[in-house]
């Protein structure tokens, strides 16, 4: 049925989407509907779940196009929503600065976790040694450890150790352009250093088709297939950006600031060490990481230490091993040794461009420790 959209208040088109249903019959409707007005923008807001997603488009065909955004805070009340006239921006290749408008944790929660830092990149990375992540690709699994034994153990310190409990979350920089200062970090010994590339569509493909979370062994890295958590049900798993904080420099008469990018927030007053916020905040030391985390949340009534996710054929085809700048040997040969296929590999940037490092003559114990 053709509908002339036009007869339809913005009211009337924002009540029939926000019904928690995006397939409603107007949305539908809407959507084959060829009477549209290029010059119309017309807000169109489907709330999924606990999150908003806002859309603009000029002519039905861009209904549903991501590179359109509005420019009001995802969480924003609906009210909010309704001056719509004038306020739409193509963020293509521009960041959100919704950010500003944040007031409350869960707010702060919906903003990251609609971030566009996935959507607007092509890859993401995971800095590795090559035998953690092609005994990742050989098992099918990606075990997910506890945040306890990450690097910046100021994060972890500012929560309660209760707050993190059943929380498991891998690392990934969404940031393209190559960064020494992970290498140095997370792909270590230097020997064996490798950047795991993922295409960022088989991405979120793999996050959104994932419905089972096995138990695992931290130590062991065993998988126990028969300890499944359903996604849904007694387990949540999404991907968001980390906010960045000047928690530990400012005193405690001003207001703690966060950004994200270049997108910065004073209205929260308060956000490090909020229970509820632990794992999205971390100290803005690290922003330069532009961190994405693959983040699993396990029902807290359930004794777990580390979780397990299924690979899926589509993000192993998805993947490039990129050599780390002082890698030692062949590549493609170790690869295909150990996975009897090939995968798609290549070299960094600064490949064979650091002549030494002070680390070189050290003896330490922990050096080649990853």
């Amino acid at each position: 049925m053709k509908m002339n959209v036009e007869k339809f208040p913005m009211s009337y088109i924002l009540g029939n989407l926000l019904t928690f249903n995006p397939k409603c019959d107007i949305l539908y409707s809407l959507h084959e509907s060829h009477n549209f007005q290029e010059e119309c923008a017309f807000l169109l807001v489907v709330k999924m779940h606990t999150h908003f997603s806002a859309f603009s488009y000029e002519s039905s065909k861009d209904l549903f196009s991501n590179n359109w955004r509005c420019v009001f805070c995802a969480s924003a009340p609906v009210g909010a929503l309704f001056d719509f006239g004038g306020t739409m921006i193509n963020t293509e290749n521009k960041e959100s600065t919704n950010l500003s408008k944040v007031s409350t944790p869960q707010e702060l929660i919906s903003y990251l976790s609609s971030n566009d830092r996935v959507d607007s990149s092509k890859q993401v990375y995971h800095y590795t040694r090559l035998a953690s992540i092609l005994s990742i690709i050989k098992s099918g699994y990606w075990i997910v450890r506890s945040p306890k034994g990450m690097n910046d153990s100021f994060e972890y310190q500012n929560w309660d150790e209760s707050d993190w409990k059943n929380i498991f979350f891998i690392s990934f920089m969404s940031e393209q352009k190559e960064n020494i200062g992970m290498w140095s970090l997370y792909a270590q010994p230097w020997t064996t250093g490798v950047k795991v590339s993922i295409d960022a569509k088989a991405f979120k493909n793999w996050i959104k088709n994932t419905k089972t979370i096995y138990k695992a062994n931290p130590e062991t890295f065993e998988v126990y297939e028969n300890v499944a958590f359903t996604v849904g049900e007694n387990a949540k798993i999404k991907y968001a950006a980390v906010a960045y904080s000047d928690f530990e420099s400012h005193n405690e008469s001003t207001t703690e600031h966060i950004h994200v990018g270049g997108a910065k927030n004073d209205a929260l007053k308060v956000a490090t060490g909020v229970p509820t916020l632990a794992g999205y905040i971390k100290n803005d030391a690290w922003d330069y990481e532009k961190e994405v985390r693959l983040r699993i949340d396990i029902d807290r009534n359930i004794e777990c230490e580390a979780v397990a996710i299924k690979l899926t054929e589509e993000v192993i085809d998805a993947i490039t091993i990129i050599k780390g700048p002082r890698f030692n040997g062949d590549l493609q040969k170790a690869i295909e040794n150990e996975l009897k296929k090939a995968i798609p590999n290549g070299a960094s940037l600064f490949f064979d461009r650091i002549a030494s490092i002070p680390c070189d003559n050290c003896n330490h114990e922990g050096r080649n420790k990853s």
